[in-house]
């Protein structure tokens, strides 16, 4: 009798274990990630604002993100209950306040905000709604997977309008080679900087009646010539076209490739500008003068560096809602030859999300349905302006949904076998 009740509770203090565990390696992780020092001294007082902040939107969802793999791990095991999420929701709470307060009061080069302890509570309490025991019925996971569905193409549309160009009617500020937070000096010499046909003084400002018409429809041309000089130990702004607001475009460079970044519709909603990569663009000799050319069109970003007819580097990429994972990075990253891949990525999670949710509702047939929404708002959406390296994307898209269905069924038939 001993030895029978030894074995029926030896699942539940693994459990435990699993749980302590993975609620110990998630708070590492946020240790690691909040509590280090951050460059520049730390601003006094507490910021009571929600979402503010030029960068505000991106801050919230990588906070959500940081607090959800610590909610899940005290849910680890637990069968769904409201307790549960309270429970990850108080703790979540506790922890950010901890973290908050110690960023204000001893971590240098940090920010302390309402909104960082708002949102890690949320991500906490997410975390906790996870399903560790499969313990839903197969028509909640129905329900379940036509929410995923809805959410997942809104989260596409909204992706494909926040890459697009948003340009507001100025005055512009000519800025040359600014030294700005972030980024370090470019080493060369700017010799050049126009706007089309457009010189571009540096101090100059350019009203709203002296820029072309084509600008206001997301259209622009920028060149700049430069002595390139040694390369730089971070990422060098070389001119800038900038609102009182914030930014328009930018040229700089990252080593040996050209920068260049544009105001979208998503900076305005507080994400990151999108921002492409030409390597190689510097390559040739640092005392040569070099033309930069950055080309802004609907959908499309094509950028070249010549130096008279003996060297030449261009290259386009294609601005699709396959591209908005650049928007929400908490740092400046430049898309260079690795985008497509990390386009593949992301819509490989977002494809394989829609899919598990319908493996789960155990229907074969009324399964596929949920993904095949979400992929005719994809291909109407890429219609718009044609993905680029269009086998990579969908191969992401294939193997995510595929991936999904299978890790759903799978867990399903355990279940199963299990009751």
């Amino acid at each position: 009798m001993g030895k029978a009740y030894t074995t029926r509770l030896r699942p539940s203090a693994d459990r435990k274990r699993a749980r302590l565990a993975a609620s110990l390696a998630a708070l590492t992780a946020i240790a690691l990630l909040t509590l280090w020092p951050g460059r520049g001294e730390t601003p006094r007082g507490f910021s009571w604002c929600v979402a503010c902040g030029e960068l505000g939107s991106v801050d919230v969802f990588l906070n959500v993100a940081l607090f959800i793999p610590f909610g899940a791990a005290l849910a680890w095991g637990l069968p769904f209950s409201l307790r549960r999420v309270a429970q990850a929701l108080v703790a979540s709470l506790v922890v950010s306040t901890i973290i908050e307060l110690l960023q204000l009061s001893v971590i240098q080069g940090r920010d302390s905000s309402l909104s960082d302890v708002v949102a890690n509570t949320l991500g906490g309490a997410l975390g906790a709604c996870v399903d560790h025991e499969g313990e839903w019925s197969a028509a909640m996971w129905r329900r379940l997977s036509w929410i995923a569905a809805l959410v997942v193409s809104a989260v596409l549309a909204l992706g494909q309008w926040a890459v697009q160009p948003s340009v507001t009617r100025g005055p512009y500020y000519v800025q040359w080679l600014p030294q700005r937070a972030a980024y370090v000096p470019f080493n060369g010499t700017l010799q050049a900087f126009a706007l089309d046909s457009i010189q571009l003084p540096p101090g100059a400002v350019i009203g709203a009646r002296a820029l072309p018409d084509e600008l206001f429809d997301g259209r622009l041309n920028l060149r700049a010539r430069v002595i390139p000089g040694s390369a730089p130990h971070g990422m060098a702004l070389i001119a800038r076209l900038a609102l009182a607001s914030g930014e328009l475009a930018m040229l700089g460079r990252a080593e040996d490739a050209l920068v260049f970044r544009y105001r979208a519709n998503g900076t305005r909603a507080g994400l990151r500008s999108p921002i492409f990569a030409l390597p190689g663009a510097f390559s040739t000799n640092g005392d040569r003068a070099l033309q930069l050319e950055a080309a802004l069109a609907p959908g499309r970003v094509t950028l070249s560096a010549t130096a008279n007819h003996d060297f030449q580097v261009a290259r386009s990429y294609v601005i699709t809602t396959a591209r908005a994972w650049a928007l929400l990075l908490p740092w400046n990253v430049a898309v260079a030859g690795g985008g497509a891949l990390f386009d593949a990525v992301w819509l490989a999670l977002l494809f394989g999300i829609v899919a598990y949710a319908a493996a789960k509702s155990r229907v074969r047939l009324y399964a596929a349905w949920p993904v095949a929404l979400v992929a005719l708002v994809f291909i109407c959406l890429t219609s718009i302006a044609p993905v680029a390296a269009a086998r990579t994307v969908w191969i992401g898209v294939i193997a995510g949904a595929a991936l999904g269905f299978w890790l759903g069924a799978r867990r399903s038939a355990a279940m199963s076998d299990v009751a």
